[in-house]
């Protein structure tokens, strides 16, 4: 090979170096680079948005109901951990071990045994009626009934470680799910 010969492989050479260094190298950054931020701000997943809409989650929420043991500020967490619908079982574990978080109002509970689901309502404890507070000609008959629909209403309210704790105790009540 002749010495021109020999320096023409040589630029030759040079000038693959230099388009592998100026083009293909940059290129191929620019392809991960791409893929990276693709990956980072792609539109989410069904499954991360489930997880996320979980946040939003309140005791109005139908499966959160049990949101009303505990104190308002953790109800974020607690949904993660607990999700939708939890069963009686998990709620009353998970309650144990944060008993820090749990609140004691007063709250109705309605059990549906066809079902096996169980709703927490957040009402206010009714007053007992009095003769004063009815219909001016209100007869007894209808005030002893006033009196009684209160007393069936009144019963159905508890203290949230009273349901805690009959959850907790009952077997049979382990696989209710909270509505």
């Amino acid at each position: 090979m002749s010495y021109y010969q020999s320096l023409a492989f040589q630029e030759l050479f040079l000038d693959f170096q230099n388009i592998f260094w100026l083009i293909i190298i940059p290129s191929i950054l620019l392809i991960i680079i791409i893929i990276l931020l693709n990956h980072y701000f792609s539109s989410t997943t069904s499954n991360s948005l489930k997880k996320t809409i979980l946040l939003f989650a309140s005791s109005t929420t139908p499966g959160f109901s049990y949101l009303l043991f505990f104190n308002k500020k953790h109800w974020s967490f607690i949904t993660k951990k607990l999700g939708e619908s939890p069963c009686a079982f998990d709620v009353a574990s998970y309650a144990g071990q944060y008993n820090n978080d749990i609140i004691n109002n007063k709250v109705k509970i309605i059990v549906m045994e066809k079902t096996k689901l169980l709703k927490i309502e957040e009402d206010e404890v009714p007053n007992e009626p009095n003769k004063w507070d009815g219909p001016s000609d209100e007869s007894q008959e209808d005030f002893e009934e006033r009196v009684r629909l209160y007393k069936e209403e009144i019963s159905k309210f508890q203290k949230i470680t009273d349901i805690l704790y009959f959850l907790g105790r009952n077997d049979y009540i382990y696989e209710y799910k909270f509505l």
